[in-house]
């Protein structure tokens, strides 16, 4: 809900230029790709540490996300938006059989939340290309939960860490008109993300490590999305 909030107060913030500019709104979806590097390290730890032989069934596999955005055209070939984009990914290890099993989860969600300036490369009747970079704040929230049944009778733990990253992610949009205010889109970016340290909700100093060194974000990847845009022109 936060993340919501801030989203539509960022956009009301653009709100008296769109009674002079173009502005366009967005929704697509898409697949991505993550490295989680440090994350599937915990896996390989924890696989490791096992006392009994475990197998590894989802490790930060890539998978949909969604997003949205609302754009200013702020000259004739540039554009500035603001975006939200939602992804999520996790990891699962774990075994079974007839007296039980054990599973070893980690349910990973990314917020983000950024500002894209948009420069448009060529244009004809036909389509749109442009290119972009989009920077700002991935707000990831991860649960890690661990169960072990023997028995009828089960164990489980669960611990919440949170952390903040800057993404750097640019892009190329082809935009191809379907009527005179909506285009259908197809992007292809690749999103670096700097990493955060994870660490405990609401205490930023409990941060949560793995060998000695702390444990960060890795929504770094490739995007590709397809959407529609509709375009808003000035009177």
């Amino acid at each position: 809900m936060k993340v919501l909030s801030t989203y539509i107060f960022l956009a009301f913030i653009i709100t008296p230029f769109q009674l002079k500019s173009q502005v366009s709104f967005d929704f697509y979806g898409g697949l991505a790709s993550y490295t989680m590097s440090d994350l599937k390290e915990v896996n390989s730890q924890t696989i490791k540490s096992m006392p009994f032989q475990v197998i590894t069934v989802d490790n930060f596999n890539p998978g949909p996300f969604i997003g949205t955005s609302l754009s200013l055209k702020i000259s004739g070939q540039h554009l500035l938006g603001l975006h939200y984009q939602y992804n999520t990914t996790g990891s699962r290890i774990g075994q079974k059989d007839y007296s039980g099993y054990y599973t070893y989860d980690q349910i990973t969600n990314g917020h983000l939340i950024g500002i894209k300036p948009e420069t448009i490369i060529e244009q004809n009747n036909l389509f749109t290309l442009s290119l972009s970079i989009m920077t700002g704040v991935i707000i990831t929230r991860l649960k890690m939960k661990e169960q072990f049944s023997v028995n009828d009778v089960l164990l489980e733990d669960s611990l919440f860490l949170v952390a903040h990253s800057v993404p750097v992610y640019p892009s190329l949009k082809l935009s191809i008109p379907v009527i005179d205010i909506l285009s259908g889109t197809i992007t292809l970016g690749y999103l670096y993300d700097t990493g955060g340290k994870l660490h405990r909700d609401g205490n930023r100093y409990a941060v949560y490590g793995i060998n000695g060194n702390p444990v960060k974000t890795g929504w770094t990847g490739f995007r590709i999305t397809a959407g529609a845009s509709l375009k808003f022109r000035k009177t």
